[in-house]
């Protein structure tokens, strides 16, 4: 089972959607990086190793890797379809050797089709020199855990099934808010709109929405304050122009 990860500045689509697809399997593994690990090419390879990470997914990352970065990976262009990304993964990733075992235990081409594997041979079936071979155990393969060693387990991503949409960020409410009501508010709303995305990709869904909430309330708090000051200076600056 390979290990694979998702890198991302924003929004996956393609990406989320093939982990949640590629998950249900037994080929892959994959899962999202923390946004701070993310941005931070330099620890980042450290950390992928340190997982067992083999492959990279990258989809709207803005950061640029280091050249000989030692992690292979396969970007998804724009307007590119989950189908059309998940086959070039099939022929990017680097090949799984118990699965080619099977593929030609079966006589078939690997790199075109993959199927659910037959029972591996037993040691009756191999030749007899390698009978007595000791075999190392298949590794237990996990995806990557998006939570970094030092935050707790309740900030660590849901698994893909578990994963709820992501709040509304009401983000251009609250710059429009700032341009046009009450700036001080409006930039507190900017702030909170801010972190839905950052709290979200790193797994506390329950973070994101009280940023979510956090954000309209003081979008809503910039709106009124706007209103009443205007409905206060209007009156006293035609008073002053009267006299």
């Amino acid at each position: 089972m390979k290990r694979i990860a998702i890198l991302t500045s924003g929004s996956a689509p393609v990406a989320t959607e093939m982990m949640d697809t590629l998950n249900r399997g037994s080929r892959y593994r994959i899962g999202m990086v923390p946004e701070p690990l993310a941005m931070n090419p330099e620890r980042l390879v450290d950390a992928l190793k340190q997982e067992g990470v083999e492959f990279l997914i990258l989809e709207n990352y803005t950061q640029s890797l280091p050249e000989g970065f030692g992690v292979p990976y396969m970007v998804i262009s724009e307007g590119e379809s989950v189908t059309d990304a998940t086959r070039r993964l099939n022929v990017e990733c680097p090949e799984y050797g118990p699965e080619r075992r099977w593929a030609q235990t079966l006589r078939e081409d690997f790199s075109v089709k993959a199927q659910t594997p037959p029972p591996m041979p037993t040691d009756a079936d191999e030749p007899a020199q390698t009978q007595t071979q000791t075999r190392a155990p298949e590794p237990q393969a996990a995806y990557f855990n998006p939570a970094p060693s030092g935050m707790s387990q309740g900030n660590q991503a849901s698994t893909p099934a578990e994963r709820k949409p992501m709040p509304k960020s009401y983000l251009l409410w609250a710059i429009l808010a700032t341009i046009f009501c009450c700036m001080p508010a409006g930039i507190v709303a900017i702030v909170f709109s801010t972190q839905v995305s950052s709290r979200y990709f790193v797994g506390d869904e329950v973070g994101a929405e009280k940023a979510s909430n956090r954000a309209q309330i003081w979008i809503i708090a910039s709106i009124v304050l706007s209103i009443i000051t205007n409905s206060l200076y209007t009156p006293l600056m035609f008073l002053s122009a009267a006299m």
